[in-house]
């Protein structure tokens, strides 16, 4: 009897070991599966903001090495499409392929990743307005738990035609761009900063005005009571 007794108790004691052990186990993988997927968030992050940066990057390289001249609606149902043409008379293509997840832009494709990503296609615009040249590509993960930043965004100031009021600031601009302050008035001092293409730097300017050329060797000048022109001198370095 006195055996039985120890045999039960020692089932008892095998039942609460391995009830244990379960918890344990259990608990076990739900840690690692939270790692498992943290993992897997970090990574899609580190790949969407790749993928984002090299894209930045070359759009906005273009955009102001290049000279934004003006750009073209192209649009089609579901791709939002734009002909961007610069300052040096090169042209390229901006298209944003909504149902498909796809950028293409200068003959690149880039994909998003639509296992992870939604694309806010109602917010999605590339447009040019206010004087302004916008791309807006709003993202936002699947997993709301992630918060960071995806959105592509650019908020170009136009360089080669800037209003100012009854008078216009335009750029002729070869090997390089120039950013110029968007509103100025007669009198007022303009300032206006260069970027020039890899292997080129900045030497001077030319201004004209009433059919008369003036050459600036200082990165500003006095807004005259007329429209005025701007052609930079980018030379090899």
């Amino acid at each position: 009897m006195k055996k039985l007794n120890n045999h039960a108790f020692s089932i008892m004691e095998l039942i609460i070991c391995f009830s244990i052990i379960s918890i344990i186990t259990l608990g076990m993988f739900k840690v690692i599966t939270s790692l498992n997927s943290g993992n897997n968030n970090l990574s899609i992050i580190r790949q969407h903001e790749d993928f984002k940066n090299n894209l930045l990057i070359k759009i906005q390289n273009d955009l102001i090495l290049k000279g934004y001249q003006e750009s073209k609606d192209c649009s089609l149902n579901n791709i939002i499409c734009r002909n961007i043409i610069f300052a040096n008379k090169e042209t390229t293509t901006i298209k944003i392929d909504l149902n498909n997840y796809i950028i293409y832009y200068d003959n690149i494709k880039y994909l998003i990743d639509k296992t992870s990503l939604i694309l806010d296609k109602d917010n999605t615009k590339i447009t040019e307005e206010n004087n302004i040249f916008l791309i807006n590509i709003p993202l936002s993960y699947k997993n709301k738990k992630i918060k960071d930043d995806l959105n592509i965004n650019i908020v170009h100031p136009l360089l080669t035609s800037n209003k100012t009021g009854t008078y216009e600031i335009k750029q002729t601009s070869i090997n390089g761009g120039l950013l110029i302050q968007p509103n100025a008035n007669a009198s007022d001092l303009v300032v206006f900063t260069t970027h020039a293409k890899t292997g080129y730097v900045y030497k001077n300017a030319i201004l004209k005005y009433n059919n008369e050329e003036h050459l600036l060797e200082t990165k500003e000048f006095i807004m005259p009571d007329t429209s005025v022109e701007i052609i930079p001198n980018f030379i090899k370095e």
